[in-house]
């Protein structure tokens, strides 16, 4: 049987897009910066990740962003900087 993750959602301005995920329903929120790089769909296959999200999704609402577009390449295409 296959698991049902939560769809991946878009926010946009102008050119910029950036998708993420909403985990749970609490009324508290997380908002998880993933490392240095991100693929929303590629960090489900890592052993553990979807088991330590879901206990997370039990207390919290888990807003999960994908960084693939970070760093130079998106300050010299948006003229923006996404990061920490």
């Amino acid at each position: 049987m296959r698991k049902v993750f939560p769809k991946i959602r878009y926010a946009s301005i102008g050119e910029l897009s950036i998708a993420y995920q909403v985990w749970g329903e609490a009324d508290n929120v997380l908002v998880y910066v993933p490392g240095i790089v991100s693929h929303l769909e590629v960090t489900l296959e890592i052993k553990g990740y979807v088991k330590w999200i879901e206990n997370l999704s039990k207390n919290f609402k888990v807003i999960i962003f994908d960084k693939c577009i970070d760093g130079f390449f998106a300050y010299r295409k948006f003229n923006v900087f996404i990061g920490a």
